[in-house]
């Protein structure tokens, strides 16, 4: 998954970029390291969490609705919809593990907000997903 030790933070700045305020984004980046690391401590049992969750809603529900058939067996249908539920939902997982990187640019962005001092250097963020 994603390294937190290889996120950076992206910024812009008017003018040139001094030694202070490079020392400030690097002093931020630590700290969101920090943080980023307490929020979200493993990104694989997240995906894992997601691919069992859906999975298990895949099984009740494909095999509670082939019910509706006659001689269709439960637990045939359910295995086949809980496969594919778990495939959708570890996909999904994945997806979501895009918001660590949001969430440390968020965390970046709202550290250098509390220093008026650097108010001409800004973070950027993207998008969660």
């Amino acid at each position: 998954m994603l390294d937190t030790d290889k996120l950076a933070l992206n910024f812009v700045v008017k003018g040139d970029v001094t030694e202070r305020q490079l020392a400030a984004l690097a002093s931020a980046e630590h700290s969101c390291r920090i943080y980023t690391k307490t929020v979200r401590p493993n990104e694989l049992v997240a995906v894992l969490a997601n691919g069992t969750l859906y999975g298990i809603a895949g099984f009740l529900g494909t095999g509670t609705g082939s019910q509706a058939f006659t001689g269709a067996n439960f637990t045939d249908y359910g295995l086949y919809g809980g496969a594919a539920g778990f495939a959708g939902g570890v996909a999904n997982g994945i997806v979501q593990s895009g918001g660590k990187t949001y969430t440390f640019e968020n965390c970046g962005r709202e550290v250098m907000s509390l220093f008026p001092q650097y108010s001409n250097l800004r973070i950027l963020q993207k998008s969660p997903y």
